[in-house]
């Protein structure tokens, strides 16, 4: 009994003097390696890479934090003009197209040669040929002959005057049919305006002659700035 008292009297002064705690030590070490074994899996079960997942912006809506499925729509914003390849920085598709002035230069050679060519077309109702464009250049370029004397020639002759006769015996619309072609376009090279058409036909229905409705027409502002635009003398 009293070797037991002895034994039992060592034990516990092992116990309180620590010398069982190396036993202890292991057991909460095999704990602390069985606890980072476990957080050790979760963790690489969280960074686990998933190829059906994208990293995109958080808070995608209808996905998970952070990630969002290859099949979900990308959402497009407004799109800007479109700029033009190989364009300035400054230039896009929609701009419009700079326009330099077209035609010749008004009172140069080339204008009064246009202004011929537009008579023996729109009056003579043929191409001008080189002769005549000879003739009717050296004119102008001379100052022997006025811009209303040469067209009042040009519409006194050939088809112009055939057209003209027949305008004379005819009724007020043959009249006004050869205003439209041949003063309006002609002489003064646009269409007619409703207004002027109606103002020269109620002076024809008054008696009013075409031959001075064309005199008129030769006398206009607007005919002399045709005139002045193509460098032949008013």
């Amino acid at each position: 009994m009293k070797t037991n008292y002895i034994v039992t009297a060592i034990v516990l002064v092992m116990f309180a003097t620590g010398a069982c705690a190396p036993t202890k030590s292991k057991t909460n070490a095999q704990q602390s390696t069985s606890q980072s074994s476990t957080q050790g899996e979760e963790s690489s079960e969280e960074n686990t890479y998933d190829p059906g997942l994208i990293v995109a912006d958080p808070g995608n809506p209808g996905t998970s934090p952070g990630l969002v499925s290859p099949n979900d729509p990308v959402p497009v914003g407004p799109i800007s003009p479109v700029k033009n390849p190989g364009a300035g920085p400054d230039i896009v598709i929609d701009d419009p197209v700079p326009v330099g002035p077209i035609g010749p230069i008004e009172g140069s050679p080339a204008a009064t040669q246009a202004f011929i060519e537009k008579l023996y077309f729109k009056l003579l109702h043929q191409p001008v040929d080189k002769d005549g464009l000879a003739f009717w250049m050296s004119k102008a370029q001379s100052g022997s002959v006025t811009c209303d004397a040469m067209v009042f020639i040009f519409l006194h002759q050939g088809a112009a005057q055939v057209s003209l006769n027949k305008a004379i015996n005819g009724d007020l619309g043959a009249k006004i049919q050869y205003m439209r072609q041949f003063l309006f376009y002609g002489v003064l090279d646009r269409a007619a305006d409703s207004a002027g058409q109606q103002y020269w036909a109620k002076l024809l229905m008054h008696g009013y002659s075409l031959e001075k409705i064309i005199d008129h027409f030769l006398e206009s502002d607007e005919f002399l700035k045709r005139c002045s635009a193509a460098g032949i003398q008013i």
